[in-house]
């Protein structure tokens, strides 16, 4: 199961840019196959909101794959690990 999440946004100063940040969790491979689909799909995406959201510009995206939740989530399951190891530890 491969879940996809929208964890951020930036738009260039001129409304005709933009970079929307993905977070995937799921298999590597998996997710690298999600990246390419969306990224195929980011002129459909980018008609639906014009057709939606009245703008003056409508931002041609890029989509950008964020893994910063991923890493965050590996540090605390690591700092997790080290605190049961530490509750484990016999007493000297």
């Amino acid at each position: 199961s491969v879940t996809i999440t929208v964890t951020g946004a930036e738009v260039a100063p001129d409304l005709k840019t933009g970079k929307i940040f993905i977070s995937i969790f799921g298999d590597e491979d998996a997710a690298e196959s999600k990246m390419k689909w969306l990224r195929g799909k980011a002129g459909e995406i980018r008609r639906e909101l014009a057709r939606r959201v009245v703008l003056k510009h409508t931002p041609e995206w890029t989509y950008v794959r964020d893994t910063a939740t991923v890493r965050g989530n590996r540090v605390l399951q690591i700092l997790d690990d080290l605190s049961e190891q530490e509750k484990n530890k016999p007493s000297t």
